[in-house]
């Protein structure tokens, strides 16, 4: 069973979702040509950007349990405590650089505002995700868990 505080986490992820097309809709033109398009493509990019981030916690788990599969291991985030260690490849700072530079080389305008809400929502999950769980800034940067070989002593703030 989700405990309250997941639910209300997840709640907000929806709402930084909303919040992110919100901002990447504000910049679209207004032209009616594609606009019903290059809107459904900002609401999926905010969207998978807060959660499909959120996928990489099965990259954990596997490492942790294999295929053996608890949905209440999964969802009190075990994983972590058995390995000491977390990799979360899609948890990255880096991510959003890469993103700014192929936002800056797109051609294709959709895409263009597609990968603006993408960036968005990815931005938001990090910074709301950094404060929640305690991390150090650093903790969400791919090359500073390399650096520090994925252990959490090194990513996480004390308690």
């Amino acid at each position: 069973m989700i405990s309250v505080k997941l639910f209300i986490h997840e709640i907000i992820h929806i709402l930084l979702s909303v919040l992110a097309a919100g901002f990447t809709w504000r910049l679209l033109p207004k032209k009616r040509k594609y606009f019903r398009k290059r809107t459904i493509l900002v609401i999926l990019g905010a969207f998978l950007g807060e959660f499909l981030l959120d996928t990489d916690h099965l990259f954990d788990y596997m490492l942790a349990y294999g295929l053996h599969f608890r949905f209440d291991y999964f969802l009190k985030g075990n994983m972590f405590h058995k390995l000491h260690k977390i990799f979360l490849p899609f948890h990255a700072w880096e991510w959003i650089v890469v993103l700014g530079i192929s936002i800056y080389f797109t051609k294709n305008i959709t895409l263009r505002y597609f990968l603006i809400a993408l960036t968005l929502g990815i931005s938001f999950h990090l910074i709301y995700d950094t404060f929640y769980n305690h991390m150090y800034v650093l903790g969400y940067s791919l090359i500073y868990r390399f650096i520090h070989g994925f252990d959490t002593r090194y990513l996480a703030i004390p308690d």
